[in-house]
């Protein structure tokens, strides 16, 4: 529960097949995008739609205006507009693509690199999108200049998608990559997630300073050892996890304050405690959505006073609540929560704790001691006790950033758990000095995906794992 100052992003890498979400809530259906990219040809097909089946499920019948850049043979807007069952679909091109229009999909033509033709778009069509995705030119100037211009036209909420981002490690011209790659749409949201903050060559000041102000959280997703890769920008909305987080006092949650507190030294008892707060549920709402009713088995290290077991409790219907602390929390112990006394460092007390309560778990959230260590010991020996399909999260990896020799931080930064997992991105292969040879053999081999949740400035990150 570390915390450093206001502001969001996400890195994702995934490297496997394509997800599917079994036992979840009855009438959803977690996979139909991917059905429909195949229906029509889409090259966004099992390489991306995995990750759109699951964060655009909210928005399939509410979304009401979705916009995409670059048509093509307009494959990917008639899969939208199958999708989004009431939204209309509107698809700009540098090339007339008129002959694909119908009453739910509407076309312009435009640069996506000039900011008076996209203003033409929006004198028309107005803003207040959904969903705008990126899928034109793919250079850098293309990719910043219209996610500078148009997001402000996403509703709170919505997403901005920018796809193929792997043009960022291309050196042709056309893509506009300078030898050091410092200008890349890439290492632009790489430089987001460490500091908070937005740089481009290609972005005014009003562009930057507003996309810092309004991202929720920004995801890099990618696929095919970083030979496809795509971003996502969330713009700032409200969910029932940050609720329930807010509740108990949970420093996952985005409260401004704390719960109330009895203070020996306030005359009147009742004040406010000041907390800092992570907005780590901000993402988690999106993630676990497709698991809130039939996750059975959910386990945290790292207890505190319990407030994120009582929120989890809640929020998970139907699971069972297994708490790992060095200190002795039984007084947490109920019908729906367990706990156990381990040092999360220590294989052979974790196996303790397997041995005791067994394997199978939805999700694993490592919110313990936050060493590097302790983070990349407990992720080697415990990720093997998730089900297929289920999630290890790694909280507040900004230690990787802040900590000292004493939490395992070399002057290099090479041990941490930050660039462990940057390494993943580009390699799909997971280094550590702290893991066995079977462990990291077993990680490579069995994670679906990874993502990074930076918020505050790069002060508050978390990590979350997917298992094949």
């Amino acid at each position: 529960m570390l915390y450093r100052n206001c502001m969001p992003v996400v890195l994702t890498v995934s490297f496997m097949l394509i997800l599917t979400y079994a036992n979840v809530q009855a009438g959803q259906n977690f996979n139909e995008l991917s059905r429909l990219a195949d229906k029509y040809g889409t090259d966004k097909g099992k390489l991306r739609t995995e990750l759109y089946d699951l964060i655009l499920y909210p928005l399939k019948n509410d979304a009401e205006k979705v916009f995409e850049i670059g048509i093509l043979d307009g494959a990917s807007l008639k899969m939208f507009q199958d999708y989004f069952t009431s939204a209309t679909i509107y698809g700009i091109d540098i090339d007339d693509k008129n002959d694909l229009e119908t009453e739910r999909i509407k076309t312009f033509i435009a640069d996506q690199a000039e900011r008076v033709q996209l203003k033409k778009f929006i004198d028309k069509f107005g803003g207040d999108y959904d969903l705008i995705l990126d899928d034109g030119g793919h250079s850098m100037r293309q990719q910043q200049v219209s996610a500078g211009f148009l997001f402000p036209y996403v509703i709170p909420g919505g997403y901005y998608v920018i796809e193929d981002l792997h043009t960022s490690f291309l050196t042709d011209e056309e893509y506009g990559v300078n030898t050091a790659k410092t200008n890349t749409t890439l290492q632009m949201v790489y430089n987001y997630i460490e500091t908070g903050e937005i740089k481009s060559e290609y972005l005014t000041k009003n562009e930057i300073k507003y996309l810092m102000q309004n991202i929720s959280y920004s995801v890099i997703y990618s696929r095919n050892n970083g030979k496809s890769i795509l971003c996502v920008f969330k713009k700032d909305n409200e969910n029932d996890l940050t609720e329930l987080a807010n509740e108990y006092g949970t420093d996952k949650g985005a409260a401004k304050f704390g719960p109330k507190i009895q203070r020996s030294d306030n005359e009147d008892g009742d004040e406010y405690e000041n907390i800092k707060y992570h907005n780590y549920t901000e993402f988690y709402y999106d993630i676990f959505l497709p698991i809130k009713t039939s996750a059975q088995k959910i386990c945290e290290i790292g207890i505190a006073a319990g407030a994120s077991l009582k929120m989890f409790r809640d929020y998970f219907s139907s699971a069972t609540i297994y708490g790992i602390d060095i200190e002795d929390c039984s007084f947490m112990d109920s019908d729906r929560i367990k706990t156990f006394v381990a040092d999360q460092e220590d294989r052979e007390q974790l196996k303790g704790f397997v041995n005791k309560y067994g394997s199978g778990y939805d999700l694993i959230l490592d919110d313990g001691g936050h060493t590097m260590g302790q983070q990349q010991v407990s992720f080697g020996y415990l990720f093997k006790q998730i089900k297929s399909g289920g999630y290890y999260i790694i909280e507040d990896v900004h230690t990787s950033l802040t900590g000292s020799e004493s939490d395992g931080v070399d002057e290099e930064k090479k041990n941490t758990t930050l660039t462990m997992i940057k390494k993943y991105t580009e390699s799909g292969i997971i280094e550590s000095k702290y893991l066995t040879l079977q462990e990291r053999k077993y990680l490579t081999e069995n994670i679906i995906s990874c993502t990074l949740f930076s918020r505050n400035n790069g002060n508050s990150i978390t990590c979350v794992l997917k298992k094949k």
